[in-house]
């Protein structure tokens, strides 16, 4: 038996199949590798964009732990908290805290 290039043999098996390196076959019949993870459907690798990364739990490309996604699909990193109305980060200055409720930086109590 003979396997085409970027092949293996699986002798149990008696086929050719993609090798664990690459261990996704694409629409080129191609092996391929995938950072992320791979879609059946299309059989191509899936790529996060704009700073997310790759949810194994959820299944889907989002922004990191202490990141939130911002109006134009990019994840920013806020130091303290995210406005979501604004989608910018809030920034409080000379010692004043974030107030939930008026929603405005003030000295603390």
């Amino acid at each position: 038996m003979h396997c085409p290039a970027g092949f293996t043999i699986n002798k149990n098996k008696e086929l050719c199949e993609c090798p664990v390196a690459k261990p996704y076959l694409s629409a080129g019949n191609v092996c391929i590798a995938c950072e992320n993870a791979f879609d059946e459907t299309t059989l191509k690798c899936i790529v996060c964009a704009n700073g997310t990364v790759w949810s194994q739990q959820d299944k889907t490309c989002s922004c990191p732990e202490d990141s939130y996604l911002a109006y134009n699909d990019t994840c920013i990193s806020c130091g303290t908290l995210f406005d979501e109305e604004k989608q910018d980060c809030i920034e409080c200055s000379n010692g004043e805290v974030w107030n939930l409720t008026t929603k405005k930086c003030v000295c603390p109590a």
